[in-house]
């Protein structure tokens, strides 16, 4: 039985390099963006000079209403590169392994993988944290180069503390003169970038390249150029600083990242960074950021997403110098948003809309431009890549499609975009449509709990403007007779939504029942990886003609064994295990990467 199942791997190996990819062979530029808000000219805010930025919503579908499934890099990152809630596939915070809650989980890219793409990512786009040092090595035909392994320009001299050129620990940084964009992590992103497309337009085979750009994230840094093209003057603080009239305190985020800094600690009444409050009155609102340094920070932000908006340009614009671009879905979006002051906050973490809304761009070379206003989600990026490339929809999937029909019938309810967050041990689920917000904190999940079960602890219900992205909140509108016909609307596709999710949340997909395998690079001529499950011994059986890099490690992420074998010529390769627990590990064969079990 073991030999024929080892047989059937083969031959699907077999077949998959020497098949054509599959699907109808468009490329695919996923960009991501830290922090990003919509604080860009193409979404309504012409302070903010981001002109390839503006660019692209002009060559493409520019969304205006598109939420995040977490505000938290990690557990979003793992959300929308999955296609799956985050109570789905586990991943709740920074310290959880997507891999270890979720083992069979199956990624965007390895998916594309799978189907015969060359996938390679630059930068952040899985949050490090959530998963291993090969940046979940299962999804990536090409070997994921560490960030921190860049090498800088010489004369640029050395870093003071980490990602700091002048004095370590401060929110902001204005880069010292002479230093240009390489002399920052993602100037060199882009530089990586470039080369990855210069070196797949040789191929014969569609690529997926992601790009992860670590900025505007906090400390908000930038080369110095791109501070000077801001004036100070000209800068103004939030309209709306503190919580929305009515709402209960348990939507207030404490701005804990922020106030750990030590230029931003001078401005707090005690030394213990979070819990302490900001001491200025600012356009009689009490307790916050001094004005000066309010503006100052924004002037930062600004200058830190300029300073993203010129790398984006370098790398589209290689794309386009390559012949590559009419050939290639380019997709620019944010993890989540980012708060600059209002409500008091300066930072994510809360179900608040600059927090919760991304920047959204797609250009399909075989789609019109345009706007759309419908509320869609994160998540729905995987399943519409899949309908954009021709591609079936994987099982584990809760989202739709950016480009499904309105009157088309779907599972999860379109027009209802999700938004979760966990504070204060109560969960919040933030329900945007059209115009309105309905935020729910209850202590009820829909993973275990039926609607009929939730008891409400608190309820926000927000209404903004059209055509207005900036608005702030100011009234929690739950009680106000005037709006309840809107919000029993709201709640029945709510419910629907619940109902939808209880009933539907898998966090694994069969892709014809291989985990991952690399077919961009070749592949070696390994016959077989035998016995599996194993207990004490693994044979890799081949014809191996170079040495042979193994790394095995668990679903945590964690090396537990490493071989480099010097090889004249072999035919079989031992690693032993006796060692090693009991459970399921990746064995990762130079670039290739496969599921194994040890009993």
């Amino acid at each position: 039985m073991k030999k024929i199942f080892y047989i059937t791997i083969l031959f699907t190996l077999i077949f998959n390099f020497y098949s054509h990819a599959q699907g109808n062979g468009k490329n695919v530029l996923l960009i991501i963006v830290d922090d990003l808000n919509t604080d860009e000219a193409s979404f309504g805010n012409d302070a903010v000079i981001t002109p390839h930025i503006d660019q692209l919503s002009q060559e493409g579908i520019r969304f205006t209403n598109v939420q995040t499934s977490y505000p938290v890099c990690g557990p979003s990152r793992a959300s929308f590169l999955t296609g799956t809630y985050p109570e789905t596939n586990g991943v709740i915070n920074l310290k959880v392994q997507l891999r270890e809650v979720s083992p069979d989980i199956v990624s965007l890219p390895q998916y594309l993988k799978h189907k015969g793409y060359i996938t390679s990512a630059v930068g952040k786009v899985f949050d490090p944290r959530n998963v291993d040092d090969d940046h979940d090595g299962i999804s990536w035909s090409v070997q994921y180069p560490n960030p921190s392994q860049y090498t800088y320009p010489a004369e640029y001299g050395s870093f003071v503390k980490g990602q700091y050129r002048v004095l370590a620990d401060q929110s902001t940084e204005k880069g010292p003169t002479g230093v240009d964009d390489d002399g920052y992590v993602d100037g060199q992103i882009a530089l990586d970038a470039i080369n990855k497309l210069n070196s797949f337009k040789d191929q014969d085979k569609p690529f997926f390249l992601s790009v992860g750009f670590k900025k505007p994230h906090l400390p908000f840094i930038a080369p110095e150029k791109y501070w000077n093209l801001y004036n100070i003057n000209n800068i103004e603080v939030t309209a709306y600083q503190q919580l929305p009239e009515g709402t209960n305190n348990i939507a207030f985020s404490t701005s804990g990242e922020f106030k750990n800094y030590l230029d931003i600690k001078a401005y707090l009444d005690g030394d213990q960074g979070k819990n302490d409050n900001f001491t200025s009155t600012v356009n009689g609102f009490e307790k916050v950021l001094d004005e000066s340094k309010q503006k100052e920070t924004i002037l930062a932000y600004y200058a830190a997403i300029s300073y993203i908006d010129a790398q984006i340009g370098k790398v589209v614009d290689a794309l386009e110098k390559n012949g590559q671009k009419n050939n290639t879905i380019i997709i620019l979006t944010s993890d989540h948003g980012f708060k600059l002051g209002d409500h008091n906050i300066w930072g994510k973490h809360n179900l608040l809309q600059n927090a919760t809304q991304v920047p959204f761009i797609i250009i399909d070379p075989s789609r019109n431009s345009g706007v759309e206003n419908r509320a869609v989600q994160l998540i729905d990026l995987f399943p519409s890549i899949c309908r954009m490339l021709d591609l079936p929809l994987l099982e584990q999937f809760q989202g739709n499609s950016y480009f499904t029909d309105e009157s088309a019938e779907t599972t999860f309810p379109l027009g209802l975009a999700v938004s979760f967050y966990r504070h204060e041990g109560k969960k919040g689920y933030s329900f945007k449509k059209d115009r309105y917000r309905y935020t729910l904190w209850t202590k009820q999940t829909p993973m275990e709990n039926t609607y009929d079960e939730v008891v409400a602890f608190a309820e926000e219900l927000y209404e903004y403007p059209e055509n207005n992205l900036h608005f702030i909140e100011r009234k929690n509108l739950i009680s106000d007779p005037a709006y309840q016909d809107i919000l029993s609307n709201i709640k029945r596709e709510v419910e629907k939504w619940w109902h939808a999710y209880n009933q539907n949340h898998k966090n694994h997909s069969d892709i014809d029942g291989i985990l991952a395998v690399d077919d961009y690079n070749k592949l070696d001529d390994i016959e077989n990886i035998y016995p599996n499950p194993a207990k004490e011994i693994i044979n890799i059986k081949g014809n191996f003609n170079k040495d042979i890099y193994l790394k095995l490690y668990n679903l945590k992420g964690k090396t537990v064994s490493e071989k480099l074998n010097y090889i004249n010529k072999t035919d079989r390769i031992e690693l032993n295990i006796q060692n090693i627990e009991s459970g399921i590990y990746i064995l990762r064969i130079n670039n290739k990467t496969f599921k194994l079990i040890v009993e």
